[in-house]
C-alpha cells in the first residue's frame, strides 16, 4: 500500500509551541482511544497537582494523529509526576500525557493503557 506524505504544523493549545512534522496518510490508524472519564478520581488527583488534561470524556473518538517514538521523544520536556500507583503524568511541549494502567473505571475494559495527548487535531482527510 502506498501512502501519501504530508507536512503538517502541530501546535499546542496555547499556541506558544509549534513544529512541522511529516505524516503519512492511513484510513484507520488503530481504532478508538479510550479517554479518562471526567468523574474519575484520577481527574481530581490531576487537578490537585495542577495538571490539566484536554482530552477527557465519556466517548471513544477515533485516533486522528498517532505520533511514533521516533518523533514523540523530542516533545518531552523532562517533567514527570508520579500519580496513583501505576500512573505517570508526563509533560510535553504540546500538553500533558497520562500513561499507565487504570483499573475498573473504563467503559468495557477491566484496564487500559491510557495516553491522552493531542486534541482538536485536523483529520488527515481534511488536509
Amino acid at each position: 500500500m502506498k501512502h501519501k506524505c504530508y507536512n503538517i504544523l502541530v501546535k499546542n493549545l496555547r499556541e506558544n509551541y509549534s513544529c512541522n512534522i511529516e505524516v503519512l496518510d492511513q484510513p484507520v490508524i488503530c481504532g478508538n482511544i479510550i479517554r479518562i472519564i471526567t468523574s474519575s478520581p484520577h481527574v481530581r488527583e490531576l487537578k490537585m497537582k495542577n495538571i490539566r488534561l484536554t482530552d477527557v470524556g465519556e466517548d471513544e473518538p477515533l485516533i486522528e494523529l498517532l505520533l511514533g517514538a521516533n518523533f514523540a521523544g523530542v516533545l518531552y520536556s523532562g517533567n514527570t509526576i508520579n500519580l496513583s500507583p501505576g500512573l505517570l503524568a508526563v509533560h510535553t511541549y504540546l500538553g500533558w500525557v497520562l500513561m499507565g494502567r487504570i483499573d475498573g473505571e473504563l467503559n468495557d475494559s477491566s484496564w487500559s493503557m491510557l495516553s491522552t495527548l493531542l486534541t482538536h487535531m485536523l483529520s488527515i482527510a481534511d488536509l
